[in-house]
């Protein structure tokens, strides 16, 4: 079957192990840190086979202007000639549909606009050329992810016992994920290797309260002071179907992007 290319996490968050690079920190939480978590957590935000509706919603640069996305891919063999979100009907072609605020905004997308739906209950079915019903589900759907800075300037200052906060989602189950990147090539202007070439990516999983204070372990021991570090927050809502026609994943996923200088170990 054909796949839209999406933004979806598993590309932008392909995480493998490399000698050199920090894929573990200790977790500021009651549980052994482990690799696999991020893996399985973005293994979920894959297309299912039989068919698949994504919501993506993106921030970038910690700003309020924001993309949203829903696409949905399904097998020839399972029959969706229709899909009904809320009040919005679509017909897949070739068994795909796909709204895109960034391809619209380029005039690469002219069809009429799928609502946003993040924040609010969704009521959604999947139906035959004969209008029978194959899936229904009613879901409410987790807000946009909305992180709160308080500070000017392009890249704010992060540092062990800075507190972040955003709005909670408290049933959110899965937690907060956030993910860090350092990249020595983008760090020219500090006055050394701290660390190894290449990429470093580390993640934490906290839960979805609201507010996060940082710690020390959260931050790699050999991470310079004023390294410029690029964050991705992400939170997710997935659930899956099986049913006579085949199996089906629902996802939806908002991300926060940006850039934040690291203040140093206390």
């Amino acid at each position: 079957m054909n796949r839209v290319i999406l933004m979806c996490l598993i590309s932008l968050f392909a995480v493998s192990c490399k000698q050199g690079e920090l894929c573990e920190v200790e977790k500021p939480l009651n549980a052994v840190f482990r690799q696999g978590e991020l893996t399985e957590f973005l293994d979920l935000l894959k297309y299912e086979d039989d068919g698949t509706i994504i919501l993506s919603h993106y921030n970038y640069n910690f700003s309020k202007s924001s993309k949203y996305a829903v696409t949905g891919t399904f097998d020839d063999g399972v029959g969706v000639e229709q899909v009904s979100l809320n009040e919005y009907n679509v017909h897949p072609q070739n068994g795909i549909f796909q709204h895109d605020d960034g391809l619209v905004s380029i005039g690469l997308q002219s069809i009429a606009p799928i609502p946003n739906y993040f924040g609010q209950p969704l009521s959604f079915q999947l139906l035959s050329a004969e209008n029978s019903v194959l899936l229904a589900d009613q879901l409410n759907i987790p807000a946009a992810l909305d992180i709160f800075i308080g500070q000017d300037g392009p890249n704010p200052t992060f540092s062990p016992g800075y507190t972040l906060q955003w709005n909670a989602v408290q049933e959110n189950g899965l937690g907060l994920y956030l993910v860090f990147e350092f990249n020595p090539a983008a760090n020219i202007h500090l006055p050394g290797p701290a660390l190894s070439e290449g990429k470093h990516l580390w993640y934490i999983n906290i839960p979805d309260t609201g507010s996060y204070t940082f710690q020390e372990s959260d931050f790699p021991g050999q991470l310079p002071e004023g390294a410029v570090i690029g964050l991705r927050a992400i939170r997710g809502k997935i659930k899956d179907y099986t049913t006579g026609n085949g199996s089906f994943r629902f996802v939806a996923h908002s991300e926060v992007h940006g850039f934040f200088k690291f203040g140093g170990h206390q």
